[in-house]
């Protein structure tokens, strides 16, 4: 998700509110840390978490969790904006004050941060979840457990089930599996030309480079020796600078000054070792573009995730475009296989692409993250 400056109405409710001196909380307490320890849910749920790329689908299945009463969903709990947010911030982003091509959604994106925005920014947050930790699986990284602690008390304080997505989680999925050992997690997949299409539109409207310098400055500031290597290769720089902004700043006027060969060919090598890091402590693998076409899958997905979960929730509406036939995708075309096939053999040091997926919701999917790849891009 992209927060853009886009200047929209002030919610009816947020002026009321304001009125009164009090922030809008749609529904939800400000609590003191010393009330989340004593939490009303008993569950063995710890969390549910959905672990996907940009342009995914993603915020599809994010809402079905939050019009589910059980849950109270958190959407991008690592976003940059969180560091900075004011409460009048957070209420003005919705579905709607941008271009999106979300569904429609009643209330704003982060609505359950309400609670723990201080003058500006929530509590707890840090700008090094955004992307420094991205890789990071080995370190017990307390500061960012303590934030997702406070998250999930929160949840519970209220009674319900914490439920989150994000699109910087993926290749930190490890972390997740082994500091919340009950956690759900789920990782939703689709097809890289129709992801990287999706990407490029959004770009183009907006008229940034958004998803293209946050894939390199992820890259860029990896601290895991397989992907310092791949930022080696592609001639992707670590900027130092301690200011977040300044260094997402460097990052845009890298990507800017980079073919549309090169922003793909860093989209791809981060999409591929994203999931080599998620898919083997995946609980459920969801494919969007299946999931979109296929009543079975939607029906089998459904069954597990109330299997897995306890809640019923209904996917047969699930629709996500297929731009595999564009015309942004047929002008990849011209340098697809080649990037596809170096990318490829750069990475048959990988045996996690050879490793069977566990659990996606369809046995008609490919056993292997290498299989997919190559049904879905055409490697040889």
């Amino acid at each position: 998700m992209i927060l853009v400056a886009v200047a929209v109405p002030v919610s009816s409710y947020y002026l009321r509110q304001r009125r009164k001196s009090k922030p809008p909380t749609f529904g939800y307490q400000s609590v003191s840390d010393t009330r989340f320890a004593n939490s009303r849910m008993k569950s063995s749920i710890q969390a549910v978490f959905i672990h996907a790329g940009w342009r995914t689908g993603s915020t599809y299945l994010w809402n079905k969790f939050r019009n589910n009463s059980n849950f109270m969903a958190f959407c991008e709990p690592f976003h940059e904006k969180l560091s900075t947010a004011t409460e009048k911030q957070l209420c003005e982003l919705t579905s709607s004050s941008w271009p999106s091509g979300h569904p429609p959604i009643a209330d704003p994106y982060q609505r359950e941060f309400l609670p723990l925005i201080r003058l500006y920014g929530v509590e707890g947050f840090h700008t090094d979840f955004v992307t420094d930790n991205y890789f990071v699986t080995s370190s017990d990284s307390d500061a960012q457990f303590d934030y997702l602690q406070k998250l999930i008390s929160l949840a519970r304080y209220h009674g319900k089930v914490p439920a989150f997505k994000c699109c910087r989680t993926l290749g930190r999925s490890p972390w997740f599996k082994r500091r919340f050992p009950h956690l759900i997690n789920i990782v939703l997949i689709r097809n890289p030309i129709s992801q990287w299409t999706s990407m490029l539109q959004v770009m183009q409207t907006l008229q940034n480079n958004y998803f293209s310098a946050m894939n390199c400055m992820i890259l860029g500031r990896a601290r895991s020796e397989h992907a310092k290597r791949i930022a080696t290769r592609l001639g992707i720089p670590t900027f130092s600078e301690k200011d977040y902004r300044k260094r997402y700043s460097s990052y845009v006027h890298f990507a800017a000054q980079q073919s549309e060969r090169k922003n793909f060919h860093i989209f791809l090598y981060l999409y591929v070792l994203s999931y080599v890091a998620a898919l083997p402590n995946a609980n459920l693998v969801v494919d969007i573009d299946l999931l979109s076409n296929d009543q079975t899958a939607q029906k089998q997905t459904n069954r597990i995730l109330e299997e897995l979960s306890g809640a019923s929730i209904d996917l047969s509406d699930a629709s996500i475009s297929d731009h595999r036939s564009s015309h942004a995708a047929k002008l990849l075309k011209s340098f697809q296989d080649e990037v596809a096939n170096e990318c490829f053999k750069i990475l048959e040091e990988y045996e996690e692409l050879k490793k069977p997926i566990k659990l996606f919701s369809s046995d008609r999917l490919p056993p292997s993250i290498l299989s997919y790849l190559s049904q879905n891009i055409g490697l040889k």
